[in-house]
C-alpha cells in the first residue's frame, strides 16, 4: 500500500496523468489494512494533485481529510505538510492573512520536527512576492536557501533560484536573472520534476528574450512541456508570447498571450494574468 502511495506521488511529480488512479488504489488499500498514517498521506497527495489542476474546493477538502487524521495521530511532520497545502489553497482564494498564518505554522512545525522547512519557506516567499513584499520575500528566500543546501533538496533549491531570477528580472538586472535562471534549470533538471523544470525553462526563455537572444529562447521552449496544469500552461504560453512579440509575429503572440491569461485566470494567479494581458495588449 505504501509502495503504491510513493509510486503515485512520483507519477504526479513527473506529470503522469495516471497518478490519480494509483493514488486512489493506495488510499483504499491503506484504509483496508487500517494504516491511518498512510491514509492521511494519501489525502494530502490527492490535495496536491487537485491543487495543481486548480480544483481548489476538492484540494481543500482532501487536505482537511488528511489533517483530521494527522492531528488524531499527532504526526507533526505530516500536519506541517498539510498546513502547507491549506496555505497555498488560501493564497489561491486570495485570503492572504490565512495563507501567511498557515505557512508560518507549517514552517515552525517542520523546524520543531527536525525537518527542512525549505519547501514551506519557498511557498511563503512566493506569497510575499505576489502581494508586493519583495524585501520580505528575499529575506525568506535567504533562509530557504540555507535550509535547502543543508538538506540537499535540489528541487527546493531550483525553485529558490527561479524565484530569485524573477525578482532580478523585475528589478531590471537581466545578467543576474539569466545566471540565476540557468542555475535553476540545472538544479531541477536533476530531479526530473516536470513542473519546476518547465517553470524554470520558461523563466530562462523570458530572460534571454528580454536580452535579445532569440535563438536561445527558441531552443528552450520546445522542452517546456507537460500535462495541462494551468500554472504550467500559463507560464509557458507567456514566455512564448514574449518570444513571438520579439519576432514581430503579432497574431501568434496574441493567441499565446490569450491562452496564458486564461490559464492564469483559472489558477487565480492574478499578477501573472496581468502580465499575460499586457503582452496581449502589446500584440494587438
Amino acid at each position: 500500500a505504501r509502495a503504491r502511495l510513493l509510486e503515485g506521488g512520483a507519477m504526479l511529480t513527473l506529470g503522469d496523468l495516471n497518478a490519480y488512479a494509483v493514488l486512489t488504489e493506495a488510499r483504499q488499500r491503506c484504509e483496508q489494512i487500517g494504516d491511518r498514517d498512510c491514509v492521511s498521506k494519501a489525502w494530502r497527495i490527492r490535495g496536491n494533485e487537485r491543487f495543481a489542476f486548480a480544483d481548489f474546493s476538492a484540494a481543500q477538502q482532501a487536505y482537511l481529510n488528511g489533517l483530521a487524521i494527522a492531528r488524531e495521530l499527532g504526526n507533526q511532520g505530516e500536519i506541517a505538510n498539510i498546513l502547507t497545502g491549506l496555505g497555498v489553497v488560501a493564497r489561491s482564494r486570495r485570503d492572504w492573512p490565512q495563507a501567511e498564518q498557515s505557512l508560518k505554522e507549517a514552517i515552525s512545525l517542520r523546524v520543531e520536527s527536525g525537518y527542512s522547512p525549505a519547501g514551506e519557506q519557498v511557498h511563503l516567499a512566493d506569497l510575499f512576492m505576489e502581494v508586493g513584499r519583495s524585501s520580505d520575500a528575499l529575506h525568506v528566500l535567504d533562509k530557504a536557501e540555507i535550509a535547502a543546501q543543508a538538506a540537499g533538496a535540489r528541487e527546493d533549491l531550483g525553485e529558490i533560484l527561479r524565484m530569485r531570477a524573477t525578482l532580478a528580472q523585475t528589478a531590471g538586472d537581466l545578467p543576474a536573472a539569466q545566471r540565476l535562471a540557468e542555475k535553476a534549470v540545472g538544479e531541477v533538471r536533476l530531479t526530473n520534476g516536470r513542473l519546476p523544470l518547465t517553470l524554470s525553462l520558461a523563466r530562462l526563455s523570458s530572460v534571454v528574450t528580454a536580452r535579445g537572444d532569440l535563438k536561445q529562447a527558441e531552443s528552450l521552449l520546445p522542452e517546456a512541456t507537460g500535462p495541462p496544469i494551468p500554472e504550467m500552461t500559463g507560464t509557458v504560453e507567456l514566455a512564448r508570447a514574449e518570444f513571438l512579440l520579439a519576432r514581430s509575429q503579432f497574431a501568434e503572440a496574441n493567441e499565446a498571450a490569450k491562452k496564458s491569461a486564461a490559464a492564469f485566470d483559472k489558477a487565480n494567479l492574478d499578477v501573472e494574468s496581468a502580465h499575460a494581458l499586457t503582452a496581449q495588449a502589446d500584440a494587438l
